[in-house]
């Protein structure tokens, strides 16, 4: 069957083509409630300063003083969402460059070579509780959602994330111990939600049951794609730019991607954040997940994933459930979870650089198909885009 199409006569009797767009408006619209503003915050800063990173123009660390000044500001800009990594500066007398890593204490030991005062796991994590109880104090619940990002507390030398054993590996049982002591204090201080990174084996599991033990309404957002990739830190030092730690998912292992989001939709989470925005596949694949219990069933009995159940008995046992009761899977768990982005540094980057050699009217698009791209593809799960960008994007905008 053809499409039969009449062109128009204008008054010149001139035939005018009809245009091959159908829709004439913007389907997708951006606001500031769409967003969730990352802010670093560096707990050895003292009073209202900020300190400039490398290659993260307009991205400056923060004092808590001056954070807290910040997400004032963040409101009058309709960003009401904001999600906080806490660190440290690393004592670097060689360099006159100001230098924020998360405090490397993973294995409990002292690195003398890099600060003068070292502050073990759980004496940074006190800290941290401290700081979010000053901003909760500030800032009800009502006033501002705040989304917890633990990584600070323990990363180590290797780009590995957790306490290790002195010979590097990972010490799973006192990880997973710290991994309950997080959700229980970040619950405490009432933060809305908490991040799970997407490295450590049952994540989102160990910090479900440690937040339904004390009956927390603190929601799970979790890294469920989380890749190593090797441009994600751009304000790290070269080496540290291309560790492999063996914790993440590789580039384009879409398949491990989605295994990965209906795990930890089995084990309990509430949102899905998918790092970065970019990965659009992802975003709707997910979105697909928890819209179409069919597609679920699709994935998970496909030939790629009864191969992997072959040799993966706790696995198979899992998968096995999910598909053997996909209903009550689909309409407890699918249905109520929510989809997220975050943009990683690396990103943030380029689009600065963009904006060096082309403009900022050229960043300013940038940004703005990104994250209609990203809205767009997440469709009616669609909660928020986590992005350093967000004020400087809401500002160009008006």
């Amino acid at each position: 069957m053809s499409l039969d199409v009449k062109a128009k006569e204008t008054s010149h009797n001139i035939k005018e083509i009809p245009s091959r767009r159908i829709f004439h408006e913007n389907e997708i619209s951006i606001s500031g409630q769409d967003f969730t503003q990352i802010i670093d915050i560096d707990l050895t800063l003292k009073g209202n300063v900020t300190k400039d990173l490398p290659n993260m123009p307009d991205y400056p660390v923060r004092s808590l003083e001056n954070a807290i000044n910040y997400m004032h500001w963040l409101q009058t800009k309709d960003i009401f969402s904001v999600v906080i990594r806490m660190g440290g500066s690393v004592k670097n007398e060689e360099s006159s460059v100001y230098s924020f890593d998360p405090l490397f204490i993973g294995t409990e030991q002292k690195y003398n070579e890099l600060y003068e005062n070292e502050i073990p796991v759980y004496q940074f994590l006190k800290a941290q509780k401290a700081a979010y109880k000053l901003i909760r104090t500030t800032f009800s619940p009502k006033q501002l959602q705040i989304i917890g990002d633990p990584f600070g507390i323990a990363p180590n030398k290797n780009g590995g994330w957790g306490i290790q054993h002195e010979g590097g590996s990972l010490n799973y049982e006192k990880t997973e111990q710290l991994i309950k002591e997080i959700a229980k204090a970040y619950s405490e201080v009432e933060l809305d939600g908490i991040l799970t990174l997407g490295r450590i084996y049952k994540e989102v599991q160990i910090t479900r049951k440690a937040l339904d033990e004390i009956n927390s309404n603190t929601k799970i957002y979790s890294f469920s794609q989380n890749i190593e990739s090797k441009t994600a830190y751009i304000y790290l030092d070269e080496i540290n730019n291309r560790r492999d730690t063996g914790q993440k998912i590789i580039p384009g292992n879409i398949t491990e991607m989605a295994l990965h989001t209906l795990l930890d939709i089995y084990e309990g989470t509430d949102v899905i954040v998918v790092k970065p925005t970019e990965n659009y596949h992802a975003i709707y694949m997910t979105n697909n997940f928890l819209t179409n219990k069919q597609s679920i069933l699709s994935f998970l009995q496909s030939n790629k994933i009864k191969d992997i159940c072959q040799t993966n008995i706790e696995l198979n046992h899992v998968v096995g459930d999910i598909v053997n009761d996909i209903d009550n899977f689909y309409e407890e768990k699918c249905k109520k979870v929510r989809l997220s982005t975050y943009t990683v540094s690396g990103s943030y980057y380029l689009q600065k650089l963009l904006g060096q050699e082309k403009g900022e009217n050229f960043t300013y698009n940038v940004l703005d198909e990104t994250f209609k791209n990203a809205k767009s593809a997440a469709g009616e799960c669609f909660i928020t885009i986590m992005d350093r960008n967000a004020n400087w994007y809401l500002s160009k905008k008006n």
